[in-house]
């Protein structure tokens, strides 16, 4: 058992379990090592850390800030890679597996998909409203699952900036609001996985 050292807002782990990256309100990512027990790295924001994402091998990092930047962390050296600048709050970020894309999202601009070797975009994927709260990359890095502030499911190729499949979440009580918070989405066996703050999957 270890204690955090402040709120956490998202926590992402690491292929074999044996790492924690935390999102904090204390304006850092923090690496628990959960094996052995301790911090291991704290990587630094200006603002406070909404989520994190680490790739399959452990060795890169991505956070998203209120600081209006995302950045790519080498985890063994703790060395900031890449300051992925937005204009407003960064809510998203989430590299994928083999580590060569992060796609972050800030509020009211479109999803953004980044080279985590150059720092340069790749591609940008327009949104109506909000923001992309939940991203999943596939096992290659091909495609791309989103879920958003209002409630839209789409699944994109890395290459396109038009979805190739569009699912709309509904609410429980059409009079309380007609979004829902995508909180989580997934690739499943046989189709796709998505979570809903309003309960529903």
């Amino acid at each position: 058992m270890w204690n955090a050292p402040g709120d956490i807002h998202d926590i992402s782990l690491s292929n074999e379990g044996q790492l924690a990256l935390l999102a904090m309100s204390d304006y850092t990512a923090t690496l628990f090592d959960i094996k052995n027990g301790g911090i291991r790295r704290t990587l630094r924001h200006d603002g406070i850390v909404y989520d994190v994402s680490l790739d399959a091998q452990g060795k890169l990092a991505a956070s998203a800030s209120d600081d209006t930047s995302a950045r790519v962390w080498d985890l063994s050296s703790g060395k900031e890679l890449h300051r992925l600048k937005h204009s407003n709050i960064v809510r998203s970020a989430q590299i994928s597996p083999d580590g060569r894309y992060v796609f972050t999202s800030a509020l009211g601009e479109p999803g953004r998909l980044w080279d985590t070797q150059s720092g340069q975009l790749v591609n940008e994927f327009p949104i109506n409203s909000g923001f992309y709260n939940a991203i999943r990359f596939n096992d290659n890095s091909s495609l791309i699952l989103t879920g958003s502030s209002a409630g839209k499911i789409q699944l994109w190729e890395a290459d396109k900036t038009k979805p190739t499949k569009i699912w709309q979440a509904t609410p429980k009580n059409k009079w309380v609001s007609n979004n829902v918070l995508i909180e989580d989405v997934a690739f499943g066996n046989n189709g796709y996985v998505a979570s809903a703050a309003n309960g529903r999957v």
